[in-house]
């Protein structure tokens, strides 16, 4: 692997409205909170002691792993041990431009990180050969970026082609891995009732009376799995929803009846207080920005 290391980051946007890759190595602190992003997710894991949760699933990671993660999906590393190194490649791609490369090169690439295909996994186990191949591939990705050498820009996109089309081969050969740890059936079935009925009523009461089990071990349980409170995972989600309706278009008064707000100004609070930008503002400028790359 390149030794092209970047410093840590924590900006959870992009730059690039194509794609963006990164090699980290460094000392993470714990605390991370669940996020998300507005774009896909390919992360290559390379070392340290790290486990890493993707909604209601926490897997611990073995160099070489792959993790896939689309943007309405909640995540966060959990390091282990402060005083280890972690090591990474993180590849961020634009959904529209995945679009785009979908329209042009006639293959479904954004499959793998559909949620709701069957079979469907976050984690990828590899092979020696894959490992092999996916290194050179993001080798060759990082070493083009901002070359400046004859073709690099065509020499990248191609190389982001590649790795794409091999983790869908990947997805399709190796189906669902259930690598996560011991997962607590009652969380797991409030946390797909929250996901299926995101419109409904999802207090902490209705819970209680839906799955017959008192607040108190409701919140404990579900938090000590997620590590996050309820009405936190709920806002989020419903926001995250929201989000992804605004930039496909949505008029904001739509999107909040769709995720589930009873009234435009609690979505109106909701949705500045996450994003430091109201819902018409963020609109606009979704607008602007898609005007401008037309």
């Amino acid at each position: 692997m390149s030794q092209r290391i970047t410093k840590f980051n924590a900006r959870q946007t992009m730059n690039n409205r194509e794609f963006e890759v990164f090699h980290y190595k460094d000392a993470r602190p714990d605390g991370i909170m669940l996020h998300n992003h507005d774009f896909f997710e390919v992360y290559f894991f390379l070392g340290g002691e790290v486990e890493f949760q993707i909604e209601n699933a926490t897997y611990s990671l073995m160099r070489g792993d792959v993790l896939l993660v689309s943007p309405m999906e909640l995540h966060r590393p959990i390091p282990k041990n402060r005083e280890s190194v972690y090591e990474r490649v993180v590849l961020w791609v634009d959904r529209q431009y995945l679009r785009l490369l979908v329209q042009d090169q006639q293959l479904d690439l954004a499959q793998c990180f559909d949620p709701h295909r069957a079979q469907h996994t976050n984690l990828l186990r590899l092979s020696k050969e894959s490992l092999g191949v996916l290194t050179v591939l993001l080798d060759i990705m990082m070493r083009e970026a901002g070359s400046g050498q004859y073709g690099s820009d065509v020499m990248r996109r191609c190389t982001l082609i590649q790795v794409l089309t091999l983790v869908n081969r990947l997805t399709q050969r190796q189906g669902n891995m259930c690598c996560g740890l011991a997962s607590d059936g009652l969380v797991d079935r409030i946390y797909a009732h929250i996901n299926r009925h995101i419109c409904d009523d999802l207090s902490l009461e209705a819970l209680s009376k839906a799955f017959y089990v008192d607040i108190g071990t409701l919140s404990r349980r579900f938090k000590k799995q997620l590590g996050t409170t309820i009405p936190e995972y709920v806002r989020h989600k419903r926001l995250t929803m929201a989000r992804n309706l605004l930039l496909e278009g949505e008029r904001p008064t739509e999107a909040a009846i769709k995720c589930g707000y009873a009234d435009y100004s609690s979505f109106f609070r909701a949705f500045r207080g996450q994003y430091d930008t109201s819902p018409k503002e963020f609109a606009r400028a979704v607008n602007a920005q898609n005007t401008q790359g037309a």
